[in-house]
């Protein structure tokens, strides 16, 4: 049993290492949340510069944020349950 355990944890830890890999060759920072047991098992975030033209060729940079929030599961998907905690 405790050899099973230890190898569906080995295994998660494997595919979450691989998402973050993706996640930095996309350019997104990223936190792991270790052995949190809730829905969030990587944050990662990107800082999206935007530029504006505006009247005399001045440029205004704006900034956008992008968050993703990533379960990593063997399925590859989560149910409503596992989203918001509660029933759909």
């Amino acid at each position: 049993m405790a050899q099973n355990y230890a190898t569906k944890y080995k295994n998660g830890v494997a595919r979450e290492y691989r998402i973050m890999k993706k996640l930095e060759k996309e350019g997104l920072f990223y936190i792991r949340s270790a052995g949190s047991h809730s829905s969030i098992d990587i944050m990662a975030m990107k800082h999206l510069p935007k530029y504006e033209a505006l009247p005399l060729c001045s440029i205004i940079s704006q900034s956008e944020i992008i968050f993703r929030f990533i379960q990593s599961k063997k399925t590859g998907y989560l149910t409503p349950q596992e989203c918001w905690g509660r029933g759909a």
